[in-house]
């Protein structure tokens, strides 16, 4: 193994340790969620439409809302509440 082989191999271990380290986030009930993901909604659009971005706030705003729709849905069925 040469020397480029041991950096990159450090430098994903480092990473990877690191990732491990992120402290877990606070866990929210689905439908606190759910209401969450209209002010993304809303706060990616306006966001972007103050930069004068109007189409792109909204691709952002729907991004951010299906994100984190997502994740409610996610935890309602691993919960077992779906």
């Amino acid at each position: 193994m040469n020397g480029k082989v041991g950096f990159w191999r450090w430098l994903l271990l480092k990473i990877w340790k690191g990732i491990k380290n992120i402290p877990k986030l606070i866990k929210e009930d689905p439908a606190f969620e759910f209401t969450l993901a209209i002010f993304a909604f809303l706060f990616g659009m306006l966001l972007l439409t103050f930069f004068g971005y109007p189409e792109v706030g909204i691709l952002v705003g729907f991004a951010f809302a299906f994100l984190i729709l997502a994740h409610g849905i996610y935890r309602m069925e691993m919960e077992g509440d779906c």
